[in-house]
């Protein structure tokens, strides 16, 4: 009976070292992750903190490791990461008034990066549509050009981006789908 006690407790000591000896090695690996995280800067930086988050720390070597993740995202200007973070960090203490000033401030980037984007995509369009609105006219892309004030180059670019929006390749094609859409559209 002794023997076969022995032989348990043996083994279940050998799984508990097992468990512990995989245990250390998950925290070395944090560890390393961690030194990463505070050494190395951009994209491999901020890999390194989610890693090293991931693989579970100390609360207080965590704080850290979310301050730094926080750094890393407002240098990338990665602002809706940001925010998530930021969110999260509400949700873990939700009494701290520090980490809902940190997630308003986040959340204003994030809506002005948005406004910014969409702006950009607004003037991408007016610029197309002037252009065709000339070609449609009886421009030529050159006279376009000259009319807007845009090199011969830029007109090229934009008219190849306006090729590839409406799923045409010649002027002549782009002008016809045009004219006909506002063919349809004036009809009663």
């Amino acid at each position: 009976m002794r023997a076969v006690a022995a032989l348990l407790a043996l083994g279940l000591g050998a799984s508990a070292a097992r468990a512990e000896d995989a245990a250390s090695a998950e925290g070395r690996k944090a560890r390393e992750q961690a030194r990463l995280c505070e050494r190395e800067q951009g994209e491999t930086g901020l890999a390194a903190c989610r890693a090293a988050l991931d693989l579970g720390l100390p609360p207080d070597r965590q704080a850290a490791v979310r301050e730094l993740l926080a750094r890393r995202l407002v240098e990338l200007e990665r602002w809706v990461e940001l925010t998530d973070h930021y969110r999260e960090g509400v949700r873990l203490d939700p009494g701290n008034a520090e980490a809902w000033f940190r997630l308003g401030t986040a959340l204003l980037f994030a809506v002005d990066d948005a406004v910014e984007q969409v702006a950009i995509v607004r003037d991408d369009h007016e610029r197309h549509a002037q252009l065709v609105e000339l070609l449609c006219q009886g421009s030529s892309l050159d006279e376009a050009a000259v009319a807007r004030g845009v090199t011969m180059n830029t007109a090229r670019s934009q008219l190849k981006q306006v090729f590839a929006k409406t799923h045409t390749s010649r002027q002549s094609e782009l002008v016809r789908l045009v004219m006909s859409g506002v063919a349809s559209i004036a009809k009663p």
